[in-house]
């Protein structure tokens, strides 16, 4: 069976700078702290998506918090950007991709490594009710794009965008957080 641990360990340790191997190799329940700049899509669906989602309000600074808990299947990430948050859960499969689940929705990642940065490159999108997929062609499926870029040895700068089709940009948002939190933890 393969492995989020090991996958994120092999990604994460093996190759790429100090700050981005313990982001990736510290797997007790951990939270990381920083600040980043949340933004919304121009278009008024987008606004109105994002507020009926209740995505993170739009902001030019907000404290992040980011809490990994290790659960049996997986690991649950809460992001907290200010008072909204985002949950989302991710695992491995023996795909060799990073799955990654908010409601309905799951997409799947192939993590690669350039230049010292850790790139999240999305390879499909599916609706997950119970235990029955379907995998939405790309046309129709939401786009993430993300990547993790040490900013020193102790900072990682983080990016992530999200578009929809028909919408465009629905969020996106980028900022640093501290490596020293992962580290204390390891």
């Amino acid at each position: 069976m393969f492995s989020m641990k090991s996958s994120r360990a092999k990604t994460g340790s093996a190759f790429g700078p100090a700050c981005v191997r313990r982001l990736h190799t510290t797997f007790n329940t951990k939270t990381i702290h920083g600040r980043f700049e949340v933004r919304h899509g121009r278009r008024r669906a987008a606004k109105q998506l994002a507020r009926l989602l209740r995505l993170p309000a739009e902001a030019g600074s907000v404290d992040i918090t980011l809490t990994v808990e290790q659960r049996e299947q997986g690991e649950t990430w809460t992001r907290r950007f200010g008072e909204a948050k985002i949950v989302t859960t991710q695992w491995g499969d023996e795909d060799r991709l990073l799955h990654e689940r908010v409601g309905m929705i799951e997409l799947r990642f192939k993590l690669e490594l350039e230049e010292g940065c850790l790139i999240y490159r999305q390879r499909n999108a599916a609706v997950r009710i119970g235990g029955w997929s379907l995998d939405l062609p790309r046309w129709l499926a939401p786009q993430v794009f993300a990547i993790e870029r040490p900013s020193d040895a102790e900072v990682v700068s983080i990016s992530v965008e999200v578009t929809l089709p028909c919408v465009g940009l629905l969020l996106a948002y980028r900022g640093e957080v501290s490596c020293r939190t992962a580290e204390a933890l390891s």
